[in-house]
């Protein structure tokens, strides 16, 4: 029987989010397996798993709020703007408890940043670390980025600080230490990043990758399995007849009086616990947006 849900895995430092779903595919081999959101090797965290008809739902799940803790190590600059780069630049220069707080609004909102040289943004259709191991010359352009949060959590030392930020898609940790350093007056690299919200999936709730090694399918299946809609809590749910399932399994669209808008998760009247489709209303239309094949 195949299998449709998610897996919530707490990747380990240096690895990378391919490896994580290679195992699962090792452990599904006929199952299709995608993730929400790359993990850099250096990063740690929760890295959701889809399998089966669940990454129909990884675009919506990709677009929802995302946590990381952060430390950042002041008086220098890196290539890869964390530990993993050389040093490009140093400054004796350590900001007070107070000189931090007091930039931090500045990095919350919709803010402008320039992502990583080494990051995974494609170049003339090559990816920019590669660019950037192979020493060439190349700028990335500002981006947005939203931050619905930034807070500090502890000054470590006088070298060290830790931080949390709640963030949407499309937001570089490594470019917000690296940029919140500048305004301080000094440099600093992302030295932890830890992931510990993906939407409504959390770390203190995911599966270690040290279990998820020696679990075997059903193990895996039976109790670390999640509904594949379990990420999707900020999609309103709407029940429908067993007429109107056959009408959008065959891509029609049904008409309504709901006043909403937006995205749907369209359940079953009678299997509730089986999703049917995302679907989007406009006005009094439903239209069948992705329809889940389960069985």
């Amino acid at each position: 029987m195949s299998v449709h849900g998610w897996i919530i895995i707490d990747k380990p430092l240096n690895m990378t989010s391919t490896d994580v779903v290679r195992t699962i595919k090792r452990k599904f081999p006929k199952t299709k397996v995608g993730h929400a959101g790359t993990l850099d090797p250096l990063a740690t965290g929760i890295l959701p798993i889809a399998l089966g008809e669940a990454t129909k739902t990884i675009p919506y799940l990709s677009e929802q709020k995302k946590t990381y803790r952060f430390e950042v190590t002041w008086g220098e600059q890196t290539t890869t703007d964390d530990a993993e780069g050389d040093t490009m630049l140093t400054s004796c220069y350590r900001p007070s408890e107070e000189e931090i707080i007091a930039i931090l609004p500045q990095f919350t909102g919709q803010i402008s940043q320039a992502p990583p040289r080494f990051s995974a943004i494609k170049i003339g259709g090559k990816r920019a670390y590669n660019l950037a191991r192979s020493g060439e010359d190349f700028s990335l352009p500002p981006r947005p980025a939203q931050i619905y949060s930034l807070r500090l959590l502890e000054v470590k030392s006088s070298d060290i600080a830790q931080f949390e930020v709640e963030c949407r898609k499309g937001t570089y940790v490594r470019s917000l230490a690296r940029d919140m350093a500048k305004s301080l007056g000094t440099y600093g690299f992302a030295s932890m990043i830890d992931r510990t919200a993906v939407g409504s999936f959390y770390k203190d709730t995911a599966l270690s990758y040290e279990t998820l090694a020696i679990c075997d399918e059903k193990i895996l299946k039976r109790d670390h399995v999640q509904n594949l809609i379990a990420g999707l809590d900020d999609i309103p749910a709407v029940m429908i007849n067993e007429q109107e399932v056959e009408k959008v399994r065959c891509g029609q669209e049904l008409h309504t009086s709901l006043s909403l808008s937006g995205e749907l998760c369209l359940l079953c009247l009678h299997t509730a616990e089986n999703p049917i489709a995302i679907a989007h209303i406009k006005g009094v239309r439903i239209l069948p947006k992705r329809v889940f094949v389960l069985n």
